[in-house]
């Protein structure tokens, strides 16, 4: 026995309404983010309104390559995380709905947590008995805010290196700072700043209301977010394991046994056929 081709994979993939009607709302609203940014004339937004169609073929990829079936719940939650980017980078909504941002970064948490979860049990097995759910909960959590550091650093190095603004601003109005006493012994205090005065390039002036923070608070708030949404999904898995089993099999991604066939009642033959 082994894994059907990828084509034939697809296929068989898409004979799921409930997986075909994601996917389709998905195509349509980036399909439509795309005809609009080309009658606006928006180059940039137009190529990432066509690229993140691409999210729908990487998740086949994944799926078939290491064997794991995403339930539609989370299918759903990566394109709405994928969208969202669009909506709020594209759209400007980052700046006019800031919640927007938060609320990605949460269910960034969740959706890693599952898919740590699942990655747990292909390396080490089913997590059946209790040792074994707990490693693989653990893992899941650290895999989840291993997820988030990483995507800190990108943040990070497009902002550093490329010339983009990644980690977004924040108007502070007081900071404490080792540095403006010149030791770690003592901390100079600012409080109540109303107004900051940059003098840069030929003689140019800029005025900016308060103190700008360059993009701190916004990396730890992003951490700490999708810390909670870590959280959140160790406490859906739990609930899960010991009351009701049907909430994680909905949300965090199956193996697919490599033993079925076509003849399988199980559900899952359909991944697999006989050479």
């Amino acid at each position: 026995m082994q894994k059907m081709n990828f084509r034939s994979y697809f296929y068989d993939r898409i004979k799921n309404k409930a997986f075909t009607a994601v996917i389709t709302v998905y195509l349509m609203l980036c399909l439509s983010s795309a005809m609009y940014w080309i009658i606006d004339f928006q180059t940039r937004n137009l190529l990432m309104s066509l690229a993140f169609v691409l999210f729908i073929p990487l998740m086949l990829i994944v799926e078939y390559t290491i064997n794991i079936r995403f339930g539609e719940l989370f299918e759903a939650a990566i394109l709405f995380l994928a969208f969202g980017s669009i909506l709020g980078s594209c759209f400007n909504l980052y700046t006019t709905l800031p919640f927007l941002d938060t609320l990605l970064h949460g269910i960034s948490g969740i959706i890693f947590g599952c898919f740590g979860f699942a990655l747990a049990e292909i390396f080490f097995g089913k997590a059946l008995s209790p040792r074994r759910f707990w490693g693989s909960l653990i893992f899941a959590i650290c895999f989840s805010l291993a997820i988030a550091v990483l995507w800190e650093i990108f943040e990070y190095t497009c902002t550093s290196f490329f010339g983009l603004d990644m980690m977004e601003d924040a108007y502070v109005s007081d900071i404490r700072s080792y540095l403006l006493a010149g030791s770690h012994t003592e901390v100079v205090e600012l409080d109540g700043i109303i107004k900051t005065i940059i003098h840069y390039g030929n003689g140019q002036t800029y005025i900016i209301d308060g103190y700008l923070d360059l993009g701190l608070i916004d990396t730890m708030t992003d951490m700490i977010i999708c810390t909670v949404g870590a959280a959140a999904f160790a406490g859906i898995a739990l609930l899960g394991y010991f009351k009701y089993p049907k909430i994680n099999k909905i949300l965090i991604p199956q193996i697919i046994d490599k033993t079925c066939d076509s003849k399988c009642n199980c559900g899952l033959g359909k991944e697999l056929e006989k050479i």
